[in-house]
């Protein structure tokens, strides 16, 4: 006759269905936390862009002169990838002569090349990034001009500030434009409160 012990262990479903409700309940209640992407954003006129702080280098701020014709002011940031942002201010570095005259002769052509372009509706060339195809267009650099000084030390300070605080920042300049989520394009609004 066969015996009526069991040729298998009983195993108690007791402890199995408690460790199946922890684990549930250790899943509904661990908050669901998506790591927030922490950015600089900036818009100007020119353009926008936008940068993860997990990806950033360095952000510097400099000055050089181009062939004695000019002052370059710029802010660089540098990322991990191959490209690097330029934000850069340009003023004319041509020395005076006696009593100020070429400066003041290039006052002059400044404002009646600004006079004539501005009732064109277009901006002096000047104003504008320039690049040499494919020299400078294929060098893996966004490149934006700002119009005054201010404004290139406004925008290092934020991102600097971004950058070494590692918090969200963002600079913008009226007149520029804002990609929002969706793909919504928005006029920009100024930076001061």
């Amino acid at each position: 006759m066969p015996s009526t012990e069991q040729a298998f262990p009983v195993i108690s479903m007791k402890p199995l269905r408690n460790i199946i409700l922890s684990l549930i309940l250790l899943a509904l209640t661990t908050p669901h936390c998506e790591a927030a992407i922490k950015a600089w954003r900036c818009s100007l006129p020119g353009g926008a862009y936008t940068v993860r702080l997990s990806y950033v280098i360095s952000v510097s701020q400099h000055q050089y002169l181009v062939d004695g014709t000019m002052r370059v002011y710029e802010v660089t940031i540098a990322t991990m990838s191959q490209t690097e942002a330029r934000f850069y201010y340009i003023e004319p570095s041509v020395g005076t002569g006696p009593g100020g005259y070429v400066d003041n002769a290039l006052k002059h052509v400044q404002d009646a090349a600004e006079t004539v372009t501005g009732a064109a509706g277009v901006n002096p060339v000047w104003k504008d990034v320039i690049k040499n195809y494919p020299t400078t267009t294929h060098a893996h650099t966004i490149e934006f001009r700002l119009e005054t000084l201010e404004q290139l030390n406004d925008l290092y300070k934020s991102a600097a500030e971004s950058f070494n605080n590692d918090k969200d920042g963002e600079f913008k300049i009226p007149g520029g434009t804002v990609t929002a989520p969706g793909g919504t394009v928005t006029p920009a609004a100024d930076n001061k409160p």
